[in-house]
């Protein structure tokens, strides 16, 4: 077949090691790929060679990928059944976080819904992206259920939402429950998640998280570029830009992309794994990773979650309300709840992590904010711009030593901590995205001294009674005495629910 007789060998290893899942689990695939070897094995062979020994899966995953994009015609449609093959099938192997509270029924609960390829969780809640994915009739997917839009809140049930195009080009949306170990539908609890979409003939659309380079394409003309545009500075790991992920030649979402280049491949390495590890990581205040494209070894493609608006920062400066101060604090509360139930203490937060996205609804950064590292980790650099953001009492220490001066180093940046940024964060927003003491010192800004005696002005026409209440709790001298995210979160929701009423 092929002129490389290693490349040879290692393409037919491949196909008789899947000759047998290929054949049973998607027979027109296999009979598309025996009526047409030179086009497909001249892809496969590429593959195989790139991921040497490990390719068996890996290539027949390719491999239907690009069946799938160039001729959507031979996908097998996904039957879900009941069968312990099947279910094993649907897995993935994906990282459940668990909260540091977390009961045996929402760790059932998770591990079962992100068994499900075509669950998409929190990704989907821009409506508007509904209708770029649901090509053809019957088409599915399932996500978690938006939450009122009064004030933030999740109904009494945690529910889904199995999202399917019907006759008409109408799109239905079926609630979905957890009841007795098992997804079933809302209306007929009866019936199981899985009966209902064979019973209905759909074909779920699957979540992607590996890209090729190919799927990755331009953002479309009709794609406005950001009004309020984010700094570079920001995300040191990558550029960001507007770009178009394409599931398949039908289906396409506009994205976010952080393109990574280096010539260090142990941070490109490194870079994979975590994304691996972050996949389903987040809710729907978390600006989420969709997946990654990894061409080559040190270059990568972070693919994230699109951003209509840009920056917080640029559009506070512009834009003062007082209602929609208290939502985007909300918002940004209900982000930082999260990373606290998960214990996830964010090193680099800061009001420049805010992003605004559609409906002008809040997103956290927590990737590509330090240089060769996904994540906010702490670097143990005091940067000005850094400190401002800081409490007190993880500042350095200025102290004497027997070789002269030295620094004793301030507490651990913790959820303490958080809190304190947090309400510097939401003084920031009242007072037109203003620095932390943009106006001091730098060496006052750093020492330790100064900042425990010293807090920002409240500006009182420009931050509502009910967010400064939550400011000066954020920056109790005492760090046990600062309110838990979800003491704040519970304070701001009561405040969002009068404000409403």
């Amino acid at each position: 077949m092929f002129s490389n007789p290693d490349a040879n060998a290692t393409l037919l290893r491949g196909l008789r090691s899947a000759h047998y899942i290929c054949k049973s689990k998607t027979p027109q695939l296999w009979d598309f790929l025996q009526n047409s070897p030179s086009f497909l094995k001249t892809q496969a062979i590429g593959w195989g060679c790139a991921t040497g020994k490990n390719m068996t899966s890996y290539l027949w995953r390719r491999l239907a990928d690009f069946v799938s994009w160039m001729h959507p015609q031979y996908l097998d449609k996904h039957t879900v059944t009941d069968s312990a093959d099947s279910h094993r099938a649907l897995r993935t192997r994906r990282h459940i976080w668990s909260a540091k509270t977390y009961s045996q029924r929402k760790r059932r609960i998770d591990e079962g819904l992100h068994s499900y390829l075509f669950f998409f969780g929190t990704l989907l809640d821009d409506e508007t992206l509904h209708t770029q994915l649901l090509a053809d009739q019957g088409d599915c997917f399932l996500i978690t259920a938006p939450r009122s839009a009064d004030y933030e809140k999740y109904g009494t049930h945690r529910k889904w939402l199995l999202v399917f195009l019907a006759n008409d080009h109408v799109i239905i949306k079926a609630q979905v429950t957890f009841l007795s170990k098992h997804f079933v539908m809302l209306k007929d609890r009866k019936v199981r998640l899985e009966e209902f979409i064979r019973s209905q003939n759909l074909r779920p659309i699957e979540r992607p998280t590996v890209f090729d380079s190919f799927q990755i394409q331009p953002k479309l003309p009709i794609i406005p570029a950001l009004s309020f545009p984010i700094a570079p500075e920001i995300f040191p790991l990558g550029l960001l830009s507007q770009k178009t992920a394409c599931f398949d030649s039908k289906r396409g979402l506009p994205v976010m992309c952080m393109n990574i280049n280096t010539e260090n491949e142990d941070v490109i390495n490194h870079i994979r794994n975590e994304t691996e590890r972050m996949l389903i990581f987040g809710n729907e205040r978390i600006w989420r990773l969709w997946g990654i494209c990894s061409p080559c070894s040190t270059e990568c493609t972070l693919v994230l979650e699109d951003i209509v608006y840009g920056s917080l920062a640029a559009y506070v400066r512009k834009h003062w309300d007082k209602d929609q101060l208290l939502r985007f604090s909300l918002q940004t509360c209900d982000a930082l709840r999260y990373l606290e139930k998960m214990n996830f203490v964010h090193h680099q937060l800061d009001l420049d992590c805010l992003m605004l996205t559609y409906d002008h609804n809040i997103k956290l950064a927590i990737y590509g904010l330090l240089p060769d590292e996904l994540l906010p980790l702490e670097t143990g650099c005091h940067s000005l711009d850094k400190i401002r953001w800081s409490p007190w009492e993880c500042l350095p220490e200025p102290i004497s030593t027997p070789t002269g001066q030295g620094n004793l180093a301030g507490e651990q940046y913790s959820f303490t901590g958080m809190v304190y940024t947090f309400g510097s964060m939401v003084w920031s927003m009242c007072h037109g995205g203003m620095l932390p003491f943009e106006n001091e010192k730098p060496e006052n800004i750093k020492s330790k001294a100064f900042r425990m005696e010293n807090s920002l002005e409240i500006e009182e026409n420009l931050t509502p009674n009910k967010l400064e209440s939550v400011i000066t709790k954020c920056w109790s001298r005492k760090p046990s005495h600062r309110p838990s995210f979800k003491d704040l979160k519970h304070q701001l929701r009561h405040a969002m629910q009068k404000t409403i009423q």
